[in-house]
């Protein structure tokens, strides 16, 4: 086939090259007229997330992410105590900060994943609370004793100091116990208004990490009662962003079973109560 240059129509060789010998005319061979476009290069692929325990929350919600009983794409690391390439104080101070400083991203990012790692966690800063309060009530006693002049006689110190560590040792390893029965009766609870999505799992970590507030019992006086009101309040509120329900329904499913608990054990005892009263009539 004869080719001829688009511009000064001299007649090409074959194959015609790149450029016309008489014009200097770019050429283009019949291939690569016919060539087949070839679709844009692709952006690189997006990394994955940051394994940094205060990474960006995704933006679609991860408790919501999770239909399926069972399964979860929460990261485990994302929170600091559950990730084992940090230090042992990186993980405790860390877990601590995160949960006072984002609490509500914290919880929605609690994985669904042995139990193990949050139970330790709510043990110890159970038992530091419990240490910190006992400490400071010994404290207030030896205080106020010194300055009545009556002093602080050596079977006094022994008898009370045996008194408290007696009771740190009891509550600290009742407060495992405690840690299950608070997250089963939640549990029931969130089950019984149809909140327990992301399983019992989720919930027993929720009243693991809300043990965090007890560390305001540093405070003398005023951290008693902040964390008298903040951990149950933290269950209320870690519940209903890990398993991502309204915020009414995981306070009912708090305080119901309870209160149902107590009514069933008192109402015969109320009961008798009454009769009694009824038959002195």
């Amino acid at each position: 086939m004869a080719l001829s240059c688009p511009n000064c129509h001299f007649d090409l060789p074959d194959p015609p090259g790149g450029v016309c010998p008489t014009c200097g005319q770019i050429l283009s061979t019949p291939a690569e007229e016919t060539a087949p476009q070839l679709p844009p290069p692709q952006p690189p692929p997006t990394p994955p997330p940051s394994d940094s325990p205060y990474a960006a929350p995704p933006s679609a919600g991860v408790a919501a992410a999770s239909e399926v009983f069972g399964s979860d794409s929460v990261d485990p690391s994302a929170i600091p105590w559950e990730n084992p390439d940090l230090g042992l104080k990186r993980r405790f101070v860390d877990t601590v900060k995160l949960f006072f400083s984002r609490p509500g991203w914290a919880f929605a990012n609690v994985p669904r994943a042995d139990i193990t790692a949050p139970l330790t966690y709510g043990w110890l800063v159970a038992a530091l609370g419990i240490l910190i309060i006992w400490a400071q009530i010994a404290i207030i006693l030896g205080g106020g004793m010194l300055l009545s002049g009556e002093g602080l006689p050596m079977e006094i110190l022994l008898m009370g100091g045996a008194y408290i560590g007696f009771n740190v040792l009891w509550s600290a390893g009742t407060s495992v116990v405690s840690l299950f029965i608070l997250s089963a009766f939640h549990a029931l609870g969130l089950l019984v208004f149809g909140g327990q999505r992301r399983g019992f799992p989720v919930t027993f970590r929720v009243t693991c990490y809300s043990q965090t507030m007890q560390l305001l019992m540093l405070i003398p006086v005023l951290g008693w009662l902040g964390a008298l009101l903040l951990v149950p309040g933290m269950q209320v509120y870690g519940a209903a962003k890990a398993h991502d329900i309204p915020i009414w329904k995981s306070l009912l499913a708090y305080f119901l079973p309870p209160l149902l608990c107590f009514g069933i054990l008192f109402l015969p005892f109320f009961l008798v109560i009454m009769s009694e009263g009824m038959a002195l009539d």
